[in-house]
């Protein structure tokens, strides 16, 4: 007994079979292109990547943004830490100049300073 087949699947097996026979034909093409190791075949490989491959910097602009926050977080610590130190030192100077006690006591404790013997020396 004969099938009735619907006649829009005639042409529908060897079209699939031309579409899939060209996928692969491109892909060869593509991993031999790939694979030649030339200057012209490099410059075509760029020239490739530049028209189909859209530019990323548009991508990467909010990790660029994040990292430059970071890089200046980090220099405004340790700007920060420097201005701290700096602050403990001039007021401990501003002490050392006000109270001549301080001064005196300082001055006598380096008239008093023994450097320690060197064990190596005999």
């Amino acid at each position: 007994m004969a099938q009735n087949r619907p006649q829009g699947e005639d042409y529908l097996a060897p079209l699939r079979q031309l579409l899939a026979g060209l996928i692969v034909l491109f892909l060869i093409v593509i991993f031999i292109i790939w694979r030649v190791d030339s200057p012209r075949v490099e410059r075509f490989r760029v020239m490739l990547i530049d028209r189909f491959l859209p530019s990323s910097e548009w991508v990467m602009a909010p990790l660029t943004r994040t990292v430059n926050v970071i890089q200046d977080f980090q220099s405004y610590q340790s700007l920060y830490d420097q201005n701290q130190q700096l602050r403990r030192e001039l007021q401990q100077m501003k002490s050392w100049k006000g109270n001549p006690k301080t001064r005196n006591k300082s001055n006598a404790e380096k008239a008093n300073y023994v450097a320690p013997a060197d064990s190596q020396r005999t």
